[in-house]
C-alpha cells in the first residue's frame, strides 16, 4: 500500500517539477514559427477588417431600430414568414445573420486575448 501511494506521490511531484521548469522558459524561435505567426495575424486582419467591409458594401449596417423591433417582436417576424418572402427580405436576414456572426468572432477574439493576457 506504501509503494503505491510513493508511486503516485513520485508521479505527481514529476509531473509538477515538469510543469515549473516550462513555464518560465522561452522557446527559440525559428523561421518556419515566425513565417506561421505573420500568416496568422494577416488573416485575422483580413477577417477583422475584410469582413465588414463587404457586408457594408453589399447592403449597409443593419439600423438598431430594426434589430431591436425583430428582437422585441418574434411573432411579427414569424407572422412574415407565412407569406410569400421576397428575395430582398432573405437576404437582408442573410446580411444581420453575417453581422451577428462576425461580432460573436469579435468577441470570443477578444476573449481569448483577455485570457491569453491574464496567463501571461
Amino acid at each position: 500500500m506504501k509503494t503505491r501511494q510513493s508511486t503516485q506521490s513520485s508521479k505527481l511531484h514529476d509531473s509538477t517539477s515538469i510543469q515549473e521548469s516550462t513555464r518560465g522558459s522561452t522557446r527559440p524561435s525559428s523561421p518556419l514559427s515566425n513565417g506561421i505567426a505573420i500568416i496568422s495575424f494577416a488573416s485575422l486582419l483580413v477577417l477583422l477588417l475584410a469582413v465588414p467591409i463587404i457586408l457594408i458594401e453589399m447592403g449597409g449596417l443593419p439600423s438598431i431600430p430594426e434589430v431591436v423591433h425583430v428582437i422585441t417582436n418574434p411573432g411579427r417576424l414569424l407572422h412574415a414568414f407565412h407569406g410569400s418572402v421576397s428575395g430582398i427580405v432573405v437576404l437582408r436576414i442573410f446580411e444581420v445573420a453575417c453581422w451577428l456572426g462576425w461580432l460573436w468572432f469579435i468577441g470570443c477574439l477578444a476573449a481569448e486575448l483577455a485570457a491569453r493576457i491574464a496567463h501571461k
